[in-house]
């Protein structure tokens, strides 16, 4: 691989990957200390080689990553809540219209097993 092959990776992504890629290798030596000591000569080999971060510190500033999504999320948010009211009137109203429709259809069930009317599905009787 070319050195610029992730050069479009962005500071949040190399940061996720260095996080998974850091409990992989010590998942894997944990694995490894399981293993019978002979066992263990053979499968060293296999392993990912863990990573040094202090060859990667300058791009691992996972604070400044931190503050830019709190900053994203307090923006979305901010974007919300002008519309807020107005979202939760209609969510009131449409979940007031169900809750209504819900209970007519549970009144209709009480009424046909009390009067034991016999009611099609289909092809299927039920009485």
């Amino acid at each position: 691989m070319s050195p610029g092959a992730f050069a479009s990776d962005t500071r949040e992504t190399r940061i996720t990957f260095f996080g998974r890629y850091q409990a992989v290798t010590r998942a894997e030596l944990r694995w490894l200390q399981g293993l019978p000591p002979k066992l263990r000569e053979t499968y060293r080999e296999w392993l990912l080689p863990p990573a040094n971060r202090a060859l990667h510190e300058h791009w691992l500033d996972s604070q400044a990553i931190v503050q830019a999504r709190q900053q994203r999320r307090k923006e979305d948010t901010d974007a919300l809540m002008q519309a807020y009211p107005d979202l939760r009137s209609e969510a009131h109203l449409r979940w007031n219209w169900f809750n209504r429709f819900r209970l007519a259809y549970l009144d209709a069930l009480h009424r046909i097993e009390q009067q034991a009317i016999p009611t099609v599905i289909g092809d299927l009787k039920v009485v």
